[in-house]
């Protein structure tokens, strides 16, 4: 007699070579998904080791879910909406916005509309629906519907699949001031005058305001009115103390990836505020003395395709989830704004 085995949804016996059910016409192939969760042990696992790459990818990426899943390398992204769905793809049905299938979410007890993560006035919160294995968050056990708030870092079951859940506040749309000091980065004496103010100064706070919000607008946040709260010159110290708000995206990534990339090419740096302040000296009263125009030529060729360079690591970090034509659209928009930034004699410090 040839071996069985029961049909998913009906229970009756089948052939065990039958990828149909003749009772009730329930797909038997293995590599179908099911119409139904089966239930499975409640054994949790207990812990796992949080991933700072993923935390550290939540704090870069503004307007995203990092999920980290057991045993998997790399992070599950999502991007933010009014209502996450979180389960298992099924034929015929309204996809996940989260599909846990790949990652073996059927033998691990995901259901296909396992839970939902909704936005809410103090921030997110996370709903079981009345899935067959369970949700648990940290070591609370989720009656079915019921709805609890999310913290970021918080250990989330879905039947036994564990992963942790990575994200920034949504209040983090309110406004945010940002400290910081500009001084002249050729070592030259920065002596604010009407000229340095309007052809140094100006230009360097609008880059900055434009990076925020070329930011806002790749991570889809909603955008937010930049402002320069106090402009103070030291002369003691020849530095400006600016607070700005609403620019700390872009702050974070002067200070961050475009410093880094000033101190590597500081020498072609040097040499081109050197050619611009040849004859002229605006800021130091020195002259410097130029050099020859078929090597400051060389100069900026190396510069330009280093800045190229520097876009496309800056997109990649910002949207780490987009394809490289949606990168190469928010590159040509910071441009610009990337290139005063990189090359402007003002140095940024926190």
């Amino acid at each position: 007699m040839a071996s069985q085995k029961p049909c998913p949804a009906c229970q009756r016996p089948n052939d065990d070579l039958a990828t149909r059910c003749v009772h009730c016409g329930e797909p038997l192939v293995a590599l179908l998904p099911s119409h139904i969760t089966t239930p499975i042990e409640s054994t949790r696992i207990a812990h796992l080791t949080q991933s700072s790459s993923a935390e550290e990818l939540s704090r870069r990426s503004a307007g995203m879910f990092v999920f980290q899943i057991l045993g998997h390398d790399q992070p599950l992204i999502t991007h933010i909406h009014p209502r996450i769905t979180v389960g298992r793809f099924g034929v015929g049905e309204p996809p996940p916005t989260v599909d846990l299938g790949p990652y073996s979410g059927s033998t691990l007890g995901v259901s296909r509309q396992h839970a939902v993560i909704a936005t809410s006035s103090k921030g997110y919160t996370l709903q079981d629906l009345n899935s067959t294995n369970g949700t648990w968050v940290n070591d609370h056990k989720l009656e079915s519907n019921e709805t609890v708030s999310l913290a970021s870092g918080d250990l989330i079951h879905f039947g036994q699949l564990a992963c942790y859940a990575y994200f920034q506040s949504p209040t983090r749309t309110a406004t945010l001031a940002s400290s910081f000091t500009m001084s002249d980065a050729s070592g030259a004496a920065f002596n604010l005058t009407p000229r340095t103010l309007l052809s140094m100064v100006s230009p360097f706070v609008m880059a900055l305001s434009g990076l925020q919000s070329v930011h806002n607008d790749a991570q889809r946040q909603p955008a937010s009115e930049i402002q320069v709260v106090s402009l103070q010159y030291d002369s003691a110290k020849s530095q400006i103390r600016v607070v700005m708000n609403n620019a700390q995206d872009a702050v974070r990534i002067v200070l961050g990836s475009i410093s880094r990339w000033r101190l590597t090419y500081n020498n072609h740096l040097q040499q081109i505020w050197g050619k611009q302040s040849a004859g002229t000296a605006p800021l130091s009263g020195e002259r410097i003395t130029a050099m020859p125009t078929h090597l400051i030529d060389r100069v900026r060729e190396e510069l330009t395709a280093a800045e190229l360079r520097l876009a496309q690591d800056i997109c990649a970090d910002m949207l780490p989830d987009r394809t490289d034509d949606e990168r190469r659209q928010y590159m040509v928009q910071l441009r610009s704004h990337l290139h005063i930034l990189a090359t402007s004699p003002i140095a940024l410090n926190p």
